[in-house]
């Protein structure tokens, strides 16, 4: 089964444990062609030229792309070869981060045809249980009102309440 992902948002740390989940769940099943391109390093080149090397014998390739709203030239080929895109038959990820407006002409492509998750900045309760399931995931157990305290004190920089 194809799978085609866009991942964005503000919130940097879940986002790159999303990401880091999927490559992991992806590895552990598969073996094929694994490709981080980078937008803004690398180029609509590589991204591209990557989906037109197909083998007879070759499995799907596995292709994390970042920045992909960042790099202009790249958003614009992309929104132009969209469905080829989709229907490349390989497993491709796209991992966009900061803030991207709802009007965006390549987070509209990505609803359609790509299953999209945003990660925001937790707040208030979502942030309290998220300190919580973070201690309960280590082994550990933390009330409520500790973890609202420490959501209090520490913001939702989600980095910081990691370490």
């Amino acid at each position: 089964m194809d799978m085609l992902i866009f991942l964005y948002g503000p919130d940097t740390y879940r986002l790159s444990k999303k990401l880091n989940d999927i490559v992991d769940e992806y590895k552990k099943r598969k073996s094929g062609d694994f490709l981080v391109v980078d937008a803004l390093a690398d180029g609509k080149e590589k991204f591209f030229s990557a989906l037109g090397q197909n083998s007879l014998f070759q499995e799907k390739k596995f292709i994390v792309v970042k920045n992909p709203i960042t790099d202009k030239e790249f958003k614009e080929e992309l929104l132009e070869r969209m469905e080829s895109v989709g229907k490349s038959g390989h497993n491709i990820v796209f991992c966009q981060e900061g803030k991207v407006l709802k009007t965006d002409r390549l987070l509209s492509a990505f609803k359609k045809s790509a299953q999209v998750m945003e990660f925001c900045p937790l707040e208030g309760e979502k942030l309290a249980a998220w300190i919580i399931a973070e201690f309960a995931a280590v082994g550990c157990e933390i009330g409520r009102l500790a973890a609202t305290s420490l959501a209090q004190r520490t913001g939702s920089d989600l980095w910081n309440l990691a370490n």
